[in-house]
Parts: structure tokens; C-alpha cells; sequence
């Protein structure tokens, strides 16, 4: 099964763990490149800056959407 692994900031991985959240996260992108990877696969969120995997997820899907209309679907899960 493939995987994938994305850099992501310390402060986001603080407040999962701060709110006791750990499913149904979205991880965004600012840029509109295609992402593929199937579901089900390996998802990992690296610290940004250093070497260390601050932690994992299935992928699920993908979607398109505004950062308002993500902010109002996933809250601080975002």
C-alpha cells in the first residue's frame, strides 16, 4: 500500500492533542495540485524543520473546497 509523508507545524499537532483529537482531521494545502493516493493508504505528518513523525492517519479522501467552507466542515480540526 503506498504512503505518503507532508510536512506539517508543531502549533497544529499541539492543539489535536490539546482538544483530544484524533480522527477525522483535514490536512489542506494551499496549492491546486492533483493528489493521489489511494485510500486507505499511510498518511504521515512530519514536523516541519526537523526529521521527527509527529503522526499518522489514514487517507480517506480528497476534496476541493474553500478554506472557509473547510474551516465550517472540520472546526479545529482543520
Amino acid at each position: 500500500m503506498p504512503s505518503c509523508i507532508y510536512n506539517t507545524d508543531r502549533d497544529w499537532i499541539e492543539t489535536l492533542r490539546a482538544n483530544s483529537i484524533s480522527s477525522g482531521v483535514n490536512f489542506w494545502r494551499k496549492d491546486q495540485r492533483s493528489f493521489r493516493l489511494p485510500a486507505g493508504s499511510l498518511f504521515y505528518f512530519k514536523l516541519r524543520g526537523t526529521q521527527k513523525i509527529a503522526g499518522r492517519a489514514r487517507f480517506t479522501s480528497q476534496a476541493s473546497m474553500t478554506l472557509s467552507d473547510a474551516w465550517e466542515t472540520f472546526n479545529t480540526a482543520n
